[in-house]
């Protein structure tokens, strides 16, 4: 019943929400529904993201080296690049991914 709710909320309230949120949660949030995944990764929200990134003092990369989703996906999610399992805790900054013990081995 909540999520039929909020996936009724107007966009305008959804996108006021979302610029309360911390990157991590911001991510999430684009896992909930489409809806909300349409919004958050709406060329038009990209203010919400600057914001975010710029509060919590996160770096910004190299213009059109990673979309601020896929550097969230790189910081926060815990999904290997090369094997896809998950606890993957060694990332790289140099070639952009995140990899497991395993994988990071091999390279």
């Amino acid at each position: 019943m909540l999520q039929q709710g909020f996936q009724n909320a107007p966009l305008d309230v959804i996108r006021d929400i979302a610029t309360h949120l911390d990157l991590k949660t911001l991510l999430a949030l684009t896992r909930t529904c489409r809806v909300t995944r349409s919004l958050v990764l709406d060329p038009t929200s990209a203010a919400i993201w600057a914001d975010i990134k710029a509060r919590e003092a996160i770096p910004m990369l190299s213009s059109g080296v990673l979309t601020d989703v896929e550097f969230a996906r790189l910081v926060y999610d815990k999904t290997c690049h090369c094997c896809a399992k998950g606890q993957a805790n060694k990332l790289d900054f140099t070639f952009l991914i995140r990899t497991c013990a395993k994988c990071w081995n091999k390279k």
